[in-house]
């Protein structure tokens, strides 16, 4: 997604589309503004690591057992 685009009811209505997932309108109506923090969020987060000074740090991955 676009870190401009803000994120519509369109925009959740084709997401659970893609995800197939059956979630009803009124469901789908509470998701638009968390959806929005969230992406925002990631795309701030994206944004800071992009920049150079982090770079040969490799992300932390932890698998949890099962």
């Amino acid at each position: 997604m676009s870190d401009t685009a803000p994120v519509t009811a369109k925009t959740v209505e084709a997401l659970c589309r893609i995800a197939d997932l059956e979630i009803p309108p009124e469901r789908q109506a509470r998701l638009e503004p968390l959806l929005s923090v969230l992406i925002a969020a990631a795309n701030d987060l994206n944004a800071r690591m992009s920049d150079g000074r982090w770079r040969s740090v490799p992300p932390i991955l932890h698998f949890p057992e099962r």
